[in-house]
């Protein structure tokens, strides 16, 4: 998960930043930033992150000022003093607002909503296979998965995996649901037990009776097996025909 922190205070900014590191939480703090033309200028330039964590009252500004002028939806919480901006600040993409001080505990329930949020969605984007990331499980931490770090989804004694290159995540879709999540182009079926990133396919090979066999360039050596009835579209998806 990547996290924007938005504060005129710098202590303060530095404290939300270790009550985060406290968490169990995968986190990485892209900026820290004390104004609304500095949050501008680097939204503009950079990647969004996942979630924005905002003061409302910045050096040069009212934070609102950057969702309404890059008409931004990026998840944010609100962490201020300023209990009467209250009902301005929600909107859709509004995740909490807190009021100073702010502790590990009243933290960690807001992150937790926003897993829970970005869990509904991925969910959401199966009308229009837009996800940009998958909300995932690894052992007590709370995480998000971009879907281009994706190599392969499986099904294993009933329970859904996600692989990247480094990690496999436990996840709560099923495969149906990841497929209509993901884009047809890059992401394929191969049976009931496999859906593959088409960059993650090292070799395929004939097999008897006309299915295919597709290994993966990730750390697992099995043959996946795509059927016979599948063998043709499958090849047209690589581009082999």
């Amino acid at each position: 998960m990547t996290i924007l922190i938005l504060e005129d205070e710098l202590t303060f900014s530095y404290h939300l930043e270790s009550l985060i590191q406290q968490l169990p939480f995968s986190v990485y703090v892209q900026a820290k930033l004390t104004s609304v033309q500095a949050a501008i200028h680097w939204l503009e330039n950079q990647p969004a992150p996942d979630l924005i964590l905002a003061d409302v009252l910045l050096q040069d500004g009212l934070s609102f000022e950057i969702f309404d002028y890059l008409q931004l939806q990026t998840p944010v919480i609100y962490c201020t003093s300023y209990q009467d901006y209250a009902l301005d600040a929600f909107g859709s993409h509004v995740i909490d607002y807190i009021l100073k001080p702010v502790t590990a505990d009243r933290l960690s329930s807001s992150l937790d909503k926003f897993a829970r949020r970005a869990n509904y969605f991925s969910h959401s984007a199966i009308q229009n296979k837009q996800a940009d990331y998958i909300a995932v499980s690894k052992g007590a931490k709370l995480l998000t998965v971009p879907t281009v770090s994706i190599r392969c989804a499986y099904l294993k004694n009933q329970l859904s995996y996600l692989q990247t290159l480094k990690n496999t995540y436990q996840i709560s879709h099923t495969l149906d649901e990841l497929e209509q999540m993901l884009n047809p182009n890059t992401f394929y079926r191969a049976n009931r037990q496999y859906l593959i990133h088409r960059q993650s396919v090292m070799s395929v090979e004939y097999l008897p009776a006309r299915k295919i066999g597709v290994r993966l360039n990730t750390d697992m050596d099995n043959l996946i097996v795509v059927s016979k009835a599948k063998s043709n579209d499958f090849l047209r998806w690589k581009g082999f025909k």
